[in-house]
């Protein structure tokens, strides 16, 4: 049995379905990265939407991708998906269409994904256009669907090629403006001359420890610092509130104990702390503290914040175990590994520095010794995806508050490694 596309986009998803077909056994990490770029619902044929929709299911419940399987799916989804798989030779016979490059896969992919989104935009554009045409409604009620669909037309742009004169000529001109690899400074001197001035935009900087260390902490000071110089800040918050980290904040600026707040503040201390919030009213903060989100949804924010403001200064997720696998793999580890990979990538995207919180094993603390690489946990690809691995690391009890930590700088790629000792002020 053979079957005839009726349009060349029908034939591009074909070729797309027919690769994670050929693939979906011996490479469903391959497949996974389709996926991820097109999604079902991106398909326009129904028989390749439904197939799509089969291979969806079955890879987030780990489960192979072969033509028994999805045709059986095909059948347990039932309704439009069993009708437009009409058998099981009808699956194979799109698998004479599976491309052996990676590359053209993946394009082919980008394509199915960009015709999608300018399809949704003209879906979004026509209801701005009724809403403009209807008499009362003002211009603001508009703006939603118009920026909608500006998002859209962004996603849907893939671009052309850069010549290499191109960005040869390009990156003289930055270096001559000073503009190459200028890194974010840290609020802490130290740690800058360990790391030749700071973060620099584009890289993925782990901040580790053990829970209860000061993570947070760090990462608040590190985010804070950028803000007070004026520039945008994205704090992504999976484990407190934007009221709890406010009140960080705020106990900080204040020179007030953390543990008023639940307490209850006195008034020259509630006066200092509404004095502190004043001063940070101009800071270009946006918290995000909504639970359970994956990456694709990190991104979508951050990516959000970074057009509204044209630029972003540093963006702080915190923290990396608690983020949701967008597509479901066959253990923790690969999931984590897969996550560390794509907060990386958004660190390029995004042209900002990307402070990423992490865990540690328990190893260190019954070892009584400094953290390692190999303490990361759940995953060893960390280490191979950041471009700076910091360590904090407490020594001894704390002492009225006050504990002394050592923050280990143990990979660089374009910096220093060493440690700075430093005071964490507990109060």
């Amino acid at each position: 049995m053979s079957v005839i596309p009726s349009s060349p986009m029908e034939a591009v998803e074909y070729a797309v379905i027919g690769t994670m077909l050929q693939h979906g056994v011996k490479r469903p990490v391959h497949v996974r990265d389709l996926m991820a770029i097109a999604t079902p619902a991106d398909y326009v044929n129904p028989t390749t939407q439904a197939i799509a929709q089969a291979i969806s299911n079955l890879t987030t419940r780990g489960e192979a991708v072969e033509l028994v399987s999805v045709w059986t799916e095909c059948q347990a989804m039932g309704g439009a998906a069993r009708d437009a798989v009409a058998s099981p030779q009808s699956i194979g016979a799109i698998v004479e269409f599976a491309l052996w490059q990676d590359w053209d896969a993946i394009r082919h992919a980008k394509t199915i994904a960009s015709e999608s989104s300018k399809r949704k935009a003209l879906l979004c554009l026509s209801g701005a256009t009724k809403q403009l045409e209807t008499t009362g409604v003002s211009a603001e009620s508009c703006l939603e669907p118009l920026r909608a669909a500006m998002c859209e037309l962004e996603a849907s742009h893939i671009g052309d090629l850069p010549e290499w004169t191109d960005t040869i000529a390009s990156f003289v001109a930055r270096l001559k403006s000073g503009e190459v690899l200028r890194p974010v400074p840290t609020p802490w001197v130290s740690l800058n001359s360990v790391l030749r001035g700071g973060i620099c935009p584009g890289e993925l900087a782990i901040v580790a420890a053990r829970p209860s260390t000061g993570k947070t902490a760090i990462a608040l000071n590190m985010g804070m610092e950028v803000a007070h110089c004026g520039h945008p800040v994205v704090f992504v918050s999976l484990e407190m509130g934007a009221s709890e980290l406010l009140s960080r904040v705020s106990a900080d600026i204040a020179g007030v104990e953390y543990g008023m707040f639940r307490d209850g503040l006195a008034p020259h201390h509630a006066d200092a702390v509404a004095d502190a919030m004043n001063r940070t009213l101009a800071h270009r903060v946006h918290v995000i503290d909504k639970a359970r989100q994956t990456v694709l949804d990190i991104r979508q924010q951050v990516m959000s914040a970074k057009r509204k403001h044209g630029y972003l200064g540093m963006v702080v997720i915190d923290y990396l175990q608690l983020v949701q696998a967008h597509v479901k793999a066959a253990n923790r580890e690969r999931e984590v590994a897969e996550m560390s990979r794509e907060f990386k990538l958004l660190a390029k995207e995004a042209q900002c520095p990307v402070v990423l919180l992490a865990q540690l094993n328990r190893q260190v603390e019954q070892s009584n010794r400094d953290p390692q690489m190999s303490d990361l946990r759940e995953s060893g690809s960390i280490e191979q995806d950041s471009d700076i691995v910091l360590f904090l690391h407490g020594k001894g009890q704390p002492q009225g508050g006050l504990r002394r930590v050592k923050l280990i700088v143990a990979k660089g790629r374009s910096s220093g490694t060493g440690s700075v000792d430093m005071v964490l002020d507990g109060n």
